[in-house]
């Protein structure tokens, strides 16, 4: 049973409750997003906002970066004007996303449950036994990815909602005016949450925003600055030809896409996503009346997202001739990521409202044990722990759904013959274990110290001292090093990723980051001829390894590459204006070596004439 109806409830967690959530939340997601830190795309995106890369007028990749609009540029930009390095920046950006990730899952936790302590420890849980949920058509990655715009945006969204459930509505609602400049995409879904909760209840919602019109109104000026800004930069438009763009758009969309297709009818996070439906739906109707009136907040976007990423997705499916493309360009199913990153936490926060009643304590130690079981077991193993991480999310839901309370109803409904005598013996499980209110964190701690054995040191330690040092190695690549003195156009292998991040060397194409033509399908005339004349890939009609990958893989155009003589090197310079080449190791081109290391290969085209720049 998740708590006692009728029991006196207080309306929201105090300001100094909150304040400590997200200080010590905060503090364990810095220091786990450091271990390692990673490089980060905005950082790249800033060296262009920020002038920092010379590129020739009509590079497509240049123009990708400083379309983009996002504040996650803007701000690395203004701190690489004023000397910044990059891998400090990129270093800052990882214990950030971190901090925010895990600050998000315990304003959650926090706005359901009012526990403090269950609050700052469910983050670290949740990211050690990897129950944070699996994304639907676009993956959750929150922390160690250089996927700086996803990771910002979802976590960032979530942290705006919690802090509004947990009845803070300055710093909830200065998040959701500064949303739509970190994601614009979801920031325009926040802000459709808060209107759809401001129209369900006007009177509660209305003095929310009276109070906290201040901090509102300071992160909307903040998000139309970061417009402004942008719209005053971003220049050298591409193809303007409406008819060409559609083309281009729609043949990415069908054969490179990967996360743009069909909704998924069964998967890790469709199931998370309707778990999450059927428990908001449900706290909503039965269980309203022992929930803080903010925390509602949290429940109706939950469903929300479900409702209109399930329902965009439909119409986008059934009629794909009507619908612009710009809402497919837009992705839909990833609003659905919302509830499923939140399902876990949900879960735990109606769960936690009756910490003090034994069946809540077995089935927080359920899930936390059996998703701690089986993280270790597929480490130890080599498994994909979905499916049984999803069961046992799935298991407690349903326990949690048979359990709860109608509104007003002090008992429980009936259950088995044995229910009783279950009851009795957890009750006097718990008298022996936990003999006052001030061991309640115990349970918690204890859980944390068996995920953390079970999932990271067992077969992992070796893994992560790797990981750790792969980091570091990669912030100093001595290849790189010497890419990044020489000049002009680098031309790079196949998915060779944040090569211009690592040395200022601007570049043809990044071959991992061709998704950047759902956002920029003006480039896609310069993106295919340079596919085709360059690594031999026909854009329209891409080989089969290639398709729903949105980028290039490893290997693509090796061959080809190998092939090339001098003479056609030489050609691909005039063409195209590269001076050098970086490609893997293993590939062996016709052209002098400047360098090579235990990953990369550094070519220079040489000029065909002495007049040749």
């Amino acid at each position: 049973m998740p708590m006692r109806a009728g029991k006196s409830i207080p309306p929201a967690p105090s300001r100094h409750q909150t304040a400590a959530v997200l200080f010590w939340s905060g503090a364990m997601g810095l220091a786990v997003g450091l271990l390692p830190p990673t490089w980060h795309a905005a950082v790249e995106g800033a060296q262009a906002v920020a002038g920092l890369v010379a590129y020739p007028p009509g590079n497509p990749y240049h123009y990708y970066l400083t379309k983009v609009w996002t504040i996650l540029n803007q701000i690395p930009a203004i701190l690489l004007r004023l000397g910044a390095p990059e891998p400090l920046l990129c270093v800052g950006l990882s214990g950030l996303l971190g901090m925010l990730s895990f600050q998000a899952l315990a304003a959650c936790v926090l706005a359901i449950s009012l526990n403090v302590r269950l609050a700052i420890a469910s983050p670290l849980l949740i990211y050690l036994t990897d129950t944070m949920g699996w994304g639907i058509s676009y993956p959750i990655n929150l922390l160690h990815s250089s996927h700086t715009y996803g990771i910002a945006g979802l976590s960032s969204i979530v942290l705006a909602a919690g802090l509004l459930a947990a009845g803070s509505p300055r710093a909830g609602g200065f998040l959701v005016g500064l949303a739509p400049s970190v994601h614009p995409a979801l920031g325009a879904f926040i802000n459709g949450v808060a209107l759809v909760n401001l129209a369900l209840d006007r009177r509660f919602f209305s003095s929310a925003i009276r109070a906290a019109a201040g901090p509102i109104l300071m992160g909307y000026a903040a998000s139309a600055a970061s417009l402004g800004f942008h719209l005053l930069w971003t220049r050298q438009p591409f193809s303007s030809d409406p008819h060409e763009i559609e083309v281009y758009q729609r043949v990415f969309f069908q054969f490179w896409d990967s996360h743009r297709g069909a909704l998924p009818s069964f998967s890790a996070g469709m199931v998370l996503a309707m778990i999450n439906l059927v428990v908001s739906l449900s706290a909503l109707r039965r269980f309203r009346g022992n929930l803080s009136r903010p925390s509602l907040f949290l429940l109706r976007g939950f469903a929300f997202s479900v409702i209109a990423g399930g329902g965009t997705c439909a119409v986008c499916a059934l009629l794909p001739d009507r619908v612009p493309l710009i809402l497919t360009a837009l992705m839909p199913a990833r609003l659905m990521n919302f509830a499923v990153i939140g399902t876990t936490a949900l879960i735990i926060g109606l769960w936690g409202r009756g910490l003090d009643q034994p069946w809540a304590r077995l089935n927080l130690a359920f899930l936390f044990g059996a998703a701690t079981a089986v993280k270790g077991l597929s480490v130890l193993r080599g498994f994909d722990p979905q499916w049984p991480l999803t069961s046992a999310i799935g298991l407690s839901a349903a326990l949690l759904l048979a359990t709860m309370p109608s509104e007003g109803d002090a008992r429980l409904r009936p259950w088995v013959g044995t229910w009783s005598k279950a009851e009795d013996w957890a009750s006097r499980a718990k008298d022996s274990i936990f003999r006052d209110k001030r061991t309640s964190a115990v349970p918690i701690a204890v859980l944390a110290l068996i995920a953390l054995c079970v999932s990271i040191l067992p077969g992992r330690w070796t893994r992560l001292h790797d990981v750790v040092a792969r980091g570091r190695e990669s912030m100093s690549d001595p290849v790189l090093e010497r890419v990044s003195e020489g000049q002009g156009l680098l031309l790079t292998a196949s998915d060779l990723h944040l090569v211009q991040l690592r040395t200022r060397r601007p570049v043809l194409i990044d071959g991992h980051s061709l998704d950047m033509l759902a956002y920029a399908p003006e480039m896609g005339p310069a993106v295919s001829r340079i596919l085709r004349e360059v690594y031999g890939v026909d854009f329209m009609h891409p080989p089969e390894n290639l398709r729903h990958r949105g980028s290039l893989v490893h290997g693509t155009a090796k061959g080809i590459w190998e092939s090339r003589t001098l003479e056609d090197w030489q050609e691909i310079r005039k063409r195209f204006l590269v001076t050098g080449v970086l490609t893997y190791e293993d590939w062996k081109l016709a052209l002098p070596l400047v360098t090579r290391g235990p990953k990369v290969a550094y070519y220079r085209i040489p000029a065909s004439t002495e007049g040749e720049q």
